[in-house]
């Protein structure tokens, strides 16, 4: 049997040691901003920034106040977030973030990419699952949804999340010149009819298929539990 606080003891550690990479990241990046050639901490090619560093940067930035978001709806909302949900959330940030943006994994290793979607979907559903049941009748609350509901207001919560991160992508291609929806080839001719909606509708898929195994699942679990 799990000990409560060992777990929550190594949901804090993870946390730590995302924040500690995020912040190094950033002070990586400023320092190639403003103190080009490269400093100690960088890990990219030495030379000015470019708009990777920047969209990268950003990035870095916004994935340490997100950081702070499940401690917040727990304070504010009174939401009862796993210990081990609330690890694998820092772990997604640090392999999204640190291993995709700042080691550049999404070039080094295939479908990198692809893998975080799956994992993403699958960690928002758990979301889902948590941030509805407590307004489900599942511990006595009012509204009385069935476990069918639960699974899919959770499957859907995963699916709205991954529709506006394709609209952020969106958006920063069109602001920065960018490829993260991969409409351009490499040497930066652009793709078209079908071809320029593969990555995008690849994702979306991912996204979907996981967050459905993981509701069905969920689905499965409160199913057994109520009858």
């Amino acid at each position: 049997m799990h000990d409560p606080a060992t777990t929550g003891n190594w949901r804090r550690i993870i946390g730590s040691l995302v924040a500690i990479a995020l912040i190094l990241s950033i002070l990586s990046i400023l320092g190639k901003i403003f103190l080009a050639p490269a400093g100690p901490f960088v890990w990219a090619e030495s030379g000015p920034a470019s708009n990777d560093d920047l969209i990268t940067l950003s990035k870095c930035c916004m994935a340490l106040m997100v950081m702070m978001v499940p401690s917040l709806a727990e304070r504010k909302f009174s939401v009862d977030i796993p210990d081990q949900i609330g690890a694998l959330y820092f772990m997604f940030l640090f392999a999204a973030i640190f291993l995709g943006d700042v080691l550049d994994f999404y070039a080094v290793i295939p479908f990198w990419d692809t893998i975080l979607h799956a994992f993403s979907g699958a960690l928002l559903t758990a979301l889902g699952f948590v941030a509805i049941l407590p307004l489900s009748g599942y511990k006595g609350q009012p509204l009385g949804l069935s476990p069918l509901a639960v699974a899919c207001l959770a499957f859907c919560f995963a699916m709205t999340m991954g529709c506006f991160w394709e609209m952020y992508e969106y958006t920063v291609d069109g602001l920065l010149f960018h490829n993260l929806q991969g409409y351009a080839l490499g040497d930066g001719s652009l793709l078209c009819g079908r071809a320029a909606l593969a990555d995008t509708m690849e994702d979306i898929f991912t996204n979907a298929i996981s967050a459905m195994l993981i509701a069905l699942a969920g689905y499965l679990m409160l199913k057994r539990q109520s009858s």
